[in-house]
Parts: C-alpha cells; sequence; structure tokens
C-alpha cells in the first residue's frame, strides 16, 4: 500500500470482489478511534472492462481530509449482506515526488504567484503570493522554511524560520512587534520592522533609509545596516555581535547609521565598518565594543555613559557628555606615523623646518605631560642628513644592516 494524502492528487483504493451487477457498498473504521469515517459516497464501483471487481476510492472521504497516518478497516458489503474486508491507510507520508516539488521550502513570489493552498501552489514552478496561504502550506507539508521573491510582511509567530531571499536588492521581510521570531535565520533578504527574538544573520540588509529597526538581537555575518537600529535591552537577553558589519549610509554629513541604546542597558560588539552614530547611552554599564575596519564613529551628545572598546582601524569623534569607561586602542590617520615605545610612551613625530632635524616628543607616564626634543640625525657614516642625503636613504641603509 502507498501512503498518500490527497492534497498530491492521490488516494488510497479499496478492492472487493462481488456478483457482477451487484450493489455494494463500503464502510471504513478508524482502528484508532473505533470511529466511522464520514464519507462523502459509500458507493463503490464496479469494473466496466471486469465483471464483478468493485473498487471505491479514499477520495471519497468527507473534507477536511485527514492528515497523518490512518490505518482503517473497510468492509464492502453487497445487498444480499455478503461482505468483504480489508486494510486501508488514508493519510501518512507525502509520495516522494510531491515531496520533492517543494524542494524543502515554501516558495512566495508576491507579484508573480497565486493565491491558495491546493497541491502544488507554494512550489518552484507555482509560488504562491502572500502569507498567509504560505503559512498554511508550510504547516501541512511540515516545513519552515520561505523563499521570498519581493516584500512580505509578518505578524504571527515563526519561531526557529529561515527566511531566504531570491533577489537580494528588492527582497524584504518587515516584522510586527507581535510576531516572535526567536531562532529564526536569515539569508540574502532584508529585515525591518519591531523585531521580538534572537536571531541570525548572513548576507541581508538591516533597515531602510529613514527608517527604525527595534529590538534587534542575535549574530549577524556581512550585514549592511542602514537607518535607525535599536538593540534589544540585555534585560530582554539581548545582544549583538558579528562579524564585517557595514554601514549602507555613505554621508558623514547626514546621520549615517544610527545604533540608538533607547536609554537601555544595551550590549554591541563586533567588526563595524563604514559611517556610524551612537545615541541615547546612559546606561553605565552599556557596552560598545568596536573593532574598526575602516570605521568612522561619533558618539553623540546624547552619550552619558556605557563602556567603550575601540580597535582596529578608524576615526572616532567624541561628542558625549560623558562615558563609564573608554578604552580607545583605534589607529587613526593622526596616528599613523606615530612609533610608540611600550614603556615610556616615546614616539617619532615630525620633520622640522630644518630637513636634517627631528622632534622627539615624550609623554611622560606619571601626569601624561608631554616634552619635545630637537635633534639632528646623520647617517651610518656620520654625515648629516639632507636633501642630497635623505632620511630614507639612512632607513634603507639600516634595514640591509
Amino acid at each position: 500500500m502507498r501512503y498518500a494524502e490527497a492534497q498530491y492528487g492521490e488516494h488510497a483504493i479499496a478492492i472487493g470482489v462481488f456478483t457482477p451487477g451487484d450493489a455494494v457498498t463500503i464502510q471504513l473504521l478508524d482502528l484508532a478511534t473505533d470511529a466511522l469515517v464520514p464519507l462523502d459516497s459509500a458507493v463503490c464501483s464496479e469494473s466496466a472492462q471486469i465483471p464483478g471487481f468493485f473498487y471505491w476510492s479514499a477520495a471519497n472521504v468527507t473534507p477536511p481530509y485527514p492528515t497523518g497516518f490512518h490505518q482503517c478497516l473497510y468492509v464492502m458489503t453487497n445487498a444480499a449482506g455478503r461482505t468483504h474486508a480489508g486494510k486501508l491507510v488514508i493519510g501518512g507520508y507525502p509520495s516522494d515526488s510531491a515531496k520533492r516539488r517543494f524542494q524543502e521550502a515554501v516558495y512566495i513570489d508576491v507579484a508573480n504567484g497565486v493565491a491558495g493552498t491546493a497541491f502544488d501552489i507554494g512550489t518552484p514552478e507555482n509560488p504562491v503570493n502572500n502569507v498567509a496561504d504560505a503559512r498554511v502550506i508550510a504547516d501541512r507539508e511540515n516545513l519552515k522554511t520561505y523563499r521570498v521573491n519581493g516584500a512580505i510582511s509578518i505578524s504571527t509567530d515563526h519561531l526557529d524560520w529561515t527566511f531566504e531571499g531570491v533577489e537580494p536588492t528588492d527582497d524584504y521581510v518587515t516584522f510586527a512587534a507581535a510576531a516572535n521570531i526567536e531562532g529564526s535565520q536569515f539569508l540574502n533578504i532584508g529585515i525591518r520592522g519591531d523585531l521580538l527574538g534572537s536571531i541570525t544573520a548572513k548576507e541581508c540588509l538591516i533597515g531602510t533609509s529613514g527608517g527604525t529597526v527595534t529590538g534587534l538581537s542575535g549574530t549577524f555575518v556581512t550585514c549592511g545596516f542602514d537607518g535607525v537600529i535599536r538593540p534589544l535591552p540585555a534585560s530582554l537577553n539581548g545582544q549583538v555581535q558579528g562579524l564585517d558589519l557595514a554601514s549602507q549610509n555613505a554621508n558623514i554629513v547626514a546621520p549615517g547609521t544610527v545604533l540608538d541604546f533607547n536609554s537601555a542597558l544595551c550590549i554591541i560588539r563586533g567588526e563595524f565598518k563604514g559611517i556610524w552614530k551612537v545615541r541615547n547611552i546612559v546606561h553605565p554599564a552599556a557596552i560598545v565594543a568596536m573593532i574598526g575596519a575602516g570605521l568612522d564613529l561619533t558618539l553623540e551628545s546624547t552619550v552619558a555613559g556605557g563602556n567603550f572598546t575601540l580597535l582596529g582601524v578608524g576615526e572616532l569623534h567624541d561628542l558625549s557628555t560623558s562615558v563609564a569607561a573608554m578604552n580607545d586602542a583605534m589607529v587613526r590617520g593622526s596616528r599613523v606615523n606615530e612609533v610608540w615605545d611600550g614603556t615610556v610612551g616615546t614616539r617619532l613625530v615630525d620633520q622640522t623646518s630644518d630637513p636634517a632635524q627631528w622632534k622627539l616628543r615624550v609623554r611622560k607616564g606619571d601626569d601624561d605631560s608631554v616634552t619635545s626634543h630637537s635633534f639632528d640625525l646623520a647617517d651610518g657614516d656620520g654625515d648629516p642628513i639632507s636633501d642630497a642625503n635623505p632620511l630614507t636613504q639612512f632607513i634603507g641603509e639600516r634595514t640591509r644592516i
């Protein structure tokens, strides 16, 4: 017996042998519940080609067609009371061909799909055009993945789902705050709206220019960010961490991409590049830990708390009122030519008006004061450094030794 379900166009068949011309009917008993299964028609058909052979299709089970595995006893009876009994399975497992048709996901195409839930709607060849029908299909097929072409909105819980985009520049999903998306994964798709739950995202665009994403939490890899991003507070188990996080707003004068802590205790860690601004940080335990990879970071005047750790390469514009702690080891353009001595903070800073004379500035460790000293340089032969005997030659000679 091949197990099948009605949505695939396949139905179990009961067969019995009676006297040709008999009037034969059937009863179906669910062996798990010992209850009769309601039927639209109990009449069995006789084969025209093989008289005396009668058959009945489970397509005549009263809708909604049972899903899941159902073992049934069928009893076929003629007018004289003679019976034929057997076992029939309705519901059960979908056929391999039908399962392959979905490719483990429900396909949504907002512009070119169709409405409805009947098989084969939701397959790659015949995508559905709305989320409500897509969810019905997904639940029926025991699937938890959407492949999306277009823009959709979600207002119901989708825990541990996968959202994949087809056209990364045009596909996005907007969430309402009522939708719990804890544990969901996003790939190659835009994410907008009010989020509830920690997620993972790869190669996604978070937010939109002029828009706000609230409740962001999770792990993000190679993602772009735009607009205003409000992280989920740590009190709600929120934390944003990631690798290769890029601001999509490249205008230094405009706000750039804004991380708005909304006066809550939020935690952000990761590798950032592009133009970012942080605002509304007042909680002393808030954390901003950034590894700059071409980072332009502004602390706005609404920053009056928080712990900052800055590494990598970038620029910092500190307009904050105060911070709880600032650990700034980020290499900036103004520091590129600095040579540090790890013990006393010594660095070779700049050439004076005399091409042979250089300044050595020493920062004292106890009071952070700075003293400057001028000195002459000579090459390995004792000749003064000059235009004819430049410092680059001196360094080159020393390197070869």
